[in-house]
């Protein structure tokens, strides 16, 4: 195949878009979000500057590609566990009993950096947690606080 390269990689160092189109897409730590459905393009720049990815049937997140550390023959690997990822999991205390459960966040923008969760207890009551009270996100949100100095602390 003939080339016109002025600078950057060669042909051979490069890889056609459409191996991207259906690869996994694993979170941090080791997470399976979903598999790309599409890619978006910079039309100005002609860069590649994310991916959409689709987890079941319906929903869909966007991820940049400054989010992306690895490209792999079987899967995109990101730098962050993505923050919608927590919709759904147990607010947990630090003494390790249940809070609640994660229905809502607050980022800043649409980067992955959370301001503030929003946690259902008991069906009714919506309580927003600033991220200053929780230490990480993990398999759940753990509290900085004890059950029941988050109880006092939170509740009316």
């Amino acid at each position: 195949m003939e080339s016109f390269i002025r600078e950057g990689p060669t042909y051979e160092e490069t890889r056609p878009t459409r191996v991207l189109l259906g690869k996994r897409v694993l979170s941090k730590s080791g997470d399976v979000i979903g598999r790309v459905v599409q890619l978006r393009i910079d039309t100005n720049k002609r860069t590649l500057e994310g991916v959409v990815v689709r987890k079941g049937f319906i929903r869909t997140m966007y991820v940049c590609m400054s989010y992306v550390t690895r490209i792999t023959e079987q899967a995109l690997m990101l730098g962050i566990d993505p923050a919608a990822l927590f919709l759904g999991r147990s607010a947990v205390s630090a003494d390790g009993k249940k809070f609640g459960t994660v229905i809502a966040l607050e980022r800043v923008n649409e980067t992955n950096e959370v301001v503030s969760v929003t946690v259902r207890r008991y069906f009714v009551q919506k309580i927003t947690i600033p991220k200053e009270e929780f230490s990480r996100f993990g398999t759940s949100l753990i509290l900085k606080s004890t059950h029941d100095q988050a109880r006092k602390k939170f509740t009316p």
